[in-house]
Formats: C-alpha cells, structure tokens, sequence
C-alpha cells in the first residue's frame, strides 16, 4: 500500500462488522468459470465464515456510483438486482473492474482503493498530497493506472502502481501537460490516456476527447467530446484503432439534447453502456445522471440500466468482461 500522507489499513465495509454478512446475498462479479469459495481474496484479520454456495449468471455485470458508494447490477434490460457493494461514510466513485473479474478499483476520498469483487474486503492502494481518481486494470491484472492531481498543481497527472501498492510509476508525465482518463488496449496491453486534450496510446488515434474506452478485440475506441465545440453537450464517439480502416473517422453515435459520458463496453463488443446527465430544459442546469445502454454497431439506444425518476442518481459504469457468480450464505 503506497501512501504519502495518511496511514490507513485495509478494512471491511461496515455491513460487514459482526458477522453482518449473513444477513443476505452479497454479490460477486467473476468469470463464467465458477471460482472457487476458498479462493474469495480476505483480509488477514478476517474469516469470511461458513461456506458458500454459487449459482453463475450468463452476462457481465456492471458495477457503478451511486449516492457515494459502488453498486452492482445486471447487464439485463432492467438493470435488474441492483445492490450495494460498499456503504461507508467516505465519498467513493469512479469503479473499475479487473478483467478476471475479481477486483474492483475505485476512488474514495480523494484515494485510490480496491476490494474484492463480493465487497467484503477493502484496502487503500494509493493516497497522496492531492486527489487521485480514475483508477483503470491493466488487463493482466498487474497493474493499476489512475489520475492524481497533486495539491500544489493545476496539471493531472498518470500513475501506474500495483494492486497492492508497490512499485509506483510515472509513464505519461510531463509537467507541461496534463494527462487523465487512462485506460489499457486489451489487444497489446499498452496504456491509452488524454494528453492535452488528445487521445494518445496503444494504437489511438490521436482524436480530441476524454472517457476513452476499448472494445474487448482492442479494435475499437470509444469516447466521449463535446459535438461541436466545448461548449455543446458531451456526446459518445468511436474511433478505429489507427491500423484498421473501419471507423477510422471519429463517428458520432449519441445525439440529444443531454450528455452523454464515460462509455464502456459489454463482454462481446455489442453493446455500451453510458451516463447520461439530464438536463430537465434547454439551458438549464443539469439533473441527476443516469446509466444508458445501445447496440453497438446499430448505434441503437436500447434504455435506461439505472437511475431515473424512482432511483438515485447513477454514474460511471464499468463493465465486467467476463460472467457473473452470485454468492450466497448457505
């Protein structure tokens, strides 16, 4: 654990505390092949309990911010069991799931976090003189990438450190730019990150934009600008990589009178879900966020996942690349 400033352990949410987990199902994001009970990651000062049994769910899920904590949920069209993953005081966002599906990273507090993909085990990763955020897996699953913004400084930066805090890097730092918004091409490993505005890295093409996100070939870049100038609403674009014809002009693929943000991908490279920030009149100020899905390809709007008029505001969604386990207590 790599800190600079403060001196935390790794916890456990509070409806952990006493054995609380009993109480009901706790929900895991891992890959269609079941995982193991025994190998749930756990904290050294805390036994998980009696075992577990599984029952696999055909699609991804998608984890996601809302009202300061991670929350999970089907990729179906309802969006359906939607359940907390974290319920702690401290403002969390920004989540990220590993590719094998076991580890959620994720912002808290101005930190850099991660937990075990049922939520019972969590641990600071990174915390600094500043604000880091937008954490991003590197597809082995070795790395993390996140921004952090330093107290003393207007520029964002990009970190690279591993999971369990060692061996802090800085790959894209120049001190007469800013870099954020990092992310790994899935196809060759390499990180992709904006700097000073442009899309850079692991085959991008260079566009204006922010929220890049690749397909799961690492064919495709999706992403998110303003349509015509900086003061237009946010809307999502793709872009090839810059060795593949198709696409290879920035092509946009939402078009309303909202924004529509921080795009990511589902397991196939069918579909992408989105947040969509509402704005309830022409001009007026921006309502609550919810999360959105299409068909790629078709470019479809295919609904609203979470939020609207009957829920909290939802934000940032992260797709798991791979299935889903439910874990209950027996």
């Amino acid at each position: 654990m790599f800190r600079l400033d403060r001196n935390k352990t790794g916890s456990c949410p509070r409806a952990f505390a006493g054995a609380r987990w009993c109480r009901g199902p706790v929900l895991v994001a891992a890959c269609a092949a079941l995982v193991a009970c025994e190998e749930v990651p756990t904290s050294p000062e805390l036994e998980i309990g009696p075992s577990l049994a599984y029952t696999a769910f055909p699609a991804g899920r998608i984890v996601y911010a809302r009202e300061g904590d991670i929350w999970v949920m089907n990729s179906d069209e309802e969006g359906s069991d939607k359940e907390p993953l974290t319920n702690t005081p401290e403002l969390e966002g920004d989540p990220a799931l590993s590719a094998d599906g076991r580890w959620v990273a994720y912002s808290r507090d101005g930190a850099i976090w991660r937990m075990s993909v049922n939520g019972l085990w969590q641990q600071e990763v990174f915390s600094g003189f500043g604000a880091a955020f937008q954490p991003a897996w590197s597809p082995d699953g070795t790395r993390i990438a996140f921004t952090f913004q330093a107290s003393n400084s207007s520029n964002l930066d990009v970190y690279e450190i591993d999971p369990d805090g060692g061996n802090l890097t800085f790959p894209a730092a120049d001190p007469q730019a800013s870099e954020h918004s990092p992310t790994y091409n899935p196809a060759n490993d390499s990180l992709t990150y904006v700097y000073d505005g442009h899309i850079v890295g692991g085959g991008a093409p260079g566009v204006y934009g922010s929220a890049p996100a690749w397909n799961p070939q690492g064919t495709m870049l999706a992403y998110h600008r303003a349509w015509i100038s900086m003061h237009d609403n946010q809307q999502v674009y793709v872009v090839s990589h810059e060795d593949v014809k198709e696409y290879s002009n920035p092509t946009r693929v939402s078009a309303n009178g909202h924004d529509e943000t921080d795009p990511t991908w589902s397991p196939d490279g069918n579909k992408i879900a989105f947040q969509r920030q509402v704005y309830p009149w022409p001009g007026g100020s921006a309502g609550d966020a919810d999360i959105w899905w299409m068909e790629a390809y078709a470019w479809r709007t295919l609904g609203r996942l979470a939020g609207g008029a009957l829920e909290p505001a939802s934000r940032t969604p992260s797709w798991a690349t791979c299935g889903a386990v439910r874990f209950m207590p027996c």
